[in-house]
């Protein structure tokens, strides 16, 4: 059985031993027979593939689950702790002698010891090679990570991350290190004793399924238990690649995909905004007050997952805040709000004229224009932009299969 929320990328069900899980079907024409999934799985498209059969392939088939899933816009615990995320979702580099004792699975956040299974995750080797990864089955915006030592009935053994990197990735191939405010990669600070939590935010957010922590160094070895909080499930986002660009700096797309309510001059057209545009150093506003906004528009729909912005690269100017508004027409449109409240969300964009600022949609949007909307600035209104997304499907690959979806009891 596979399933899938895009319709083009599929998974396995799998078994608790991570192998493909084959589900026993039927004897006879008209009996029912019930399988019950090893763990639920959040999905928009199933395909059930048989392997054997009885003089041909033929069948009926019903699914059970409740839905439609809808994001969970508060943040909240991932998983990890609780169980919601299986032991097979959780993997690592090495475990200590190779044994199940002292693996991935045992590095629940508040994981006690029991008999001989070890409080906590320890690594075969403590080197800067190891990892720790969580697969949690659909794509979250995280939020924060939160970690403990190695929890142990004797005291002497005293193991904890003191540092660590965090990568994550949307497709489990295609990986990108948290970022730092500055240049390079964001490091984490960790524990000083074996059972206290250290909670960190990550802002902004991570868009991911996978996610790794990498301790960097540690207090006599490498041994943690964690947690991840966030929003979501994202039911239907595209996870080929990691924060895919809409290309509105490539070649092909022209500088008309960019209007906007007013320019300086000719010079400082919306065609300079895009994100590679170096002659001019970006957009130039006109005037400065509440009403100008810098327009793109899209070769199609796109699910838009966030936007990348930067100020004018030859001076002092840049944005500050912003808010979106969105449309398919370019003339209906709609603003991004607060979550739970009809107020504008505003964007903190950036703090000076280089910097590349990344601010996420939460939800994505569906949209075929996209304006953004200052709100305060810096000097002047003037900058630059780049979306994040991906195609939105065609809508003959998104028909429903015709299935009536039946609702647990």
């Amino acid at each position: 059985m596979f399933k899938a929320n895009s319709g083009s990328e599929w998974q396995n069900v799998v078994s608790q031993t991570g192998q493909p899980k084959i589900f026993t079907g039927n004897t006879d024409r008209n009996g029912v027979v019930r399988n019950l999934l090893p763990s639920p799985v959040r999905a928009r498209f199933v395909r059930i593939v048989p392997v054997t059969w009885k003089s041909h392939i033929c069948m009926r088939f019903e699914l059970l689950g409740d839905g439609p899933v809808t994001p969970d816009m508060k943040i909240h615990r991932l998983g990890i702790e609780d169980k919601s995320v299986p032991d097979f979702s959780l993997t690592a580099s090495s475990c200590y002698r190779g044994s199940t004792r002292y693996c991935a699975p045992r590095a629940r956040l508040n994981t006690n010891q029991k008999n001989y299974y070890v409080g906590g995750w320890r690594a075969a080797k403590s080197d800067p090679n190891q990892w720790i990864k969580v697969d949690l089955g659909a794509v979250y915006q995280i939020t924060g990570v939160i970690t403990q030592g190695r929890q142990e009935i004797r005291p002497r053994l005293n193991q904890w991350v003191t540092t660590f990197k965090l990568s994550y990735s949307l497709n489990g191939k295609d990986w990108l290190f948290a970022a730092a405010c500055e240049n390079g990669d964001k490091i984490f600070v960790g524990n000083n004793d074996r059972d206290g939590e250290m909670v960190n935010d990550i802002n902004p957010p991570l868009m991911a399924r996978f996610v790794r922590i990498h301790p960097l160094t540690w207090h006599n070895a490498i041994s943690l238990r964690w947690e991840l909080s966030g929003r979501g499930p994202f039911i239907g986002m595209s996870t080929t690649t990691m924060k895919q660009k809409v290309s509105l700096s490539a070649r092909r797309i022209v500088g008309s995909v960019f209007s906007a309510s007013s320019q300086w001059n000719a010079r400082y057209s919306a065609s300079q905004a895009h994100a590679s545009s170096r002659r001019s150093g970006g957009w130039i506003a006109k005037t400065n007050d509440m009403n100008q906004w810098l327009q793109i528009k899209l070769p199609q729909k796109y699910t838009v997952t966030g936007v990348i912005t930067q100020g004018q690269s030859h001076y002092c100017q840049w944005v500050e805040a912003f808010k979106v508004m969105y449309g398919n027409d370019g003339k209906n449109w709609k603003t991004i709000t607060q979550t739970g409240s009809s107020e504008p969300e505003i964007f903190i964009a950036n703090d000076d004229r280089r910097t590349k600022k990344t601010s996420m949609f939460v939800p994505p949007i569906t949209a075929s224009y996209v304006r953004i909307v200052p709100t305060d600035w810096a000097g002047h209104i003037s900058m630059r932009a780049e979306l994040l997304g991906s195609p939105l499907a065609p809508a003959w690959a998104l028909r429903a299969t015709g299935v009536a979806l039946r609702r647990l009891r």
